[in-house]
């Protein structure tokens, strides 16, 4: 068997970082704490996190990218994996007990070098009432007003906008937006495969801020809001709730005793469970998906299969290509 052709689902162990804003909501969705108190990330995607089961067991993301990144990865998932040739696709789940702080990231040109620039989106899995999130300046406050602030040593709080937010609500994060993700939400993260984060303002926590690269990186014009995503349940093509350059998100509701059956991709595919208990079918194999549980579909794989016996909300983010 040549081992680096992957077409059956990969089932992954994400990786839990901890974070002075972390809790312990993400075993609320089926991530296994491992009895630790302030996870802030469960990072399901990344090319360190390692295979949960089947025959590559054990071994990491990375390392199975490694065998044949072209074939896995396909020709344009391989220019957004970068330099490193990393999985094009990083996807975490993200409890924010405590509110994160004011942030801004870079895009690829201006990104440090060996650095992938940072654009995001974020799926609303639970929020308390009236928690807010922050994306974007006011009406009327420009770059000029953030660095005064900054430089003042003012709170930029009260530049930025403020949206209350409930399950289900998609927010589209270009890299250059300034934003937070407030006290009370857990989220599902897609975005490209970068670390790269500028803090502007990080509420006393004493952690570097990055004024001089975070003005620079602001995009004062970015103002994105809260949306509502069409929801895919048939045969149908892709729905997306986001689509860009980088990456393309879509929910799929799966009733009980159904599935939905998708075609192959160019690109690899991440499918990660935030309701019920699915199953994702492709190449004869099969994997149990659970709330919490993420698979990867490698470029090409397919065609795949997403069902239920009970019914189940599945995130499916793709490349794009």
């Amino acid at each position: 068997m040549d081992t680096s052709i992957i077409t059956e689902p990969i089932l992954l162990t994400p990786r839990l970082d901890a974070k002075p804003w972390g809790g312990t909501n993400l075993s609320r969705f089926g991530v296994d704490l491992h009895g630790e108190s302030a996870v802030g990330e469960a990072v399901l995607t990344s090319t360190d996190v390692t295979v949960k089961s089947g025959r590559h067991a054990g071994k990491t993301l990375g390392e199975l990218i490694a065998l044949n990144p072209l074939k896995l990865l396909g020709r344009h998932g391989v220019g957004l994996g970068g330099p490193n040739r990393d999985f094009p696709l990083l996807a975490k789940l993200i409890d924010a007990t405590a509110p994160l702080s004011i942030q801004v990231h870079p895009t690829n040109e201006i990104a440090p070098d060996g650095e992938m620039g940072k654009t995001e989106a974020w799926y609303v899995l639970a929020a308390n009432p009236g928690s807010t999130i922050m994306a974007g300046l006011k009406p009327g406050i420009e770059k000029a007003d953030v660095e005064a602030a900054m430089r003042s040593g003012e709170s930029i709080e009260q530049l930025v906008s403020h949206f209350e937010v409930e399950p289900g609500d998609v927010l589209f994060l270009p890299a250059g937006t300034i934003h937070a993700l407030g006290a009370g939400i857990v989220i599902y993260e897609i975005q490209q495969p970068s670390f790269v984060t500028y803090r502007l303002q990080d509420w006393g926590r004493n952690r570097e801020l990055h004024i001089d690269s975070g003005l620079t990186a602001l995009k004062p014009d970015l103002r994105p809001v809260p949306q509502k995503p069409l929801i895919r349940t048939t045969d149908s093509h892709p729905v997306p709730a986001v689509q860009c350059q980088h990456f393309a998100l879509e929910v799929l509701q799966i009733g009980a005793a159904q599935a939905i059956i998708l075609a192959p991709d160019v690109g690899p595919q991440v499918f990660t469970t935030i309701a019920g208990k699915a199953e994702l079918s492709a190449s004869q194999s099969d994997v149990a998906m659970p709330i919490g549980s993420t698979a990867v579909l490698f470029a090409n794989a397919g065609p795949a299969r997403v069902s239920s016996l009970t019914g189940a909300r599945v995130l499916r983010a793709w490349t794009n290509g």
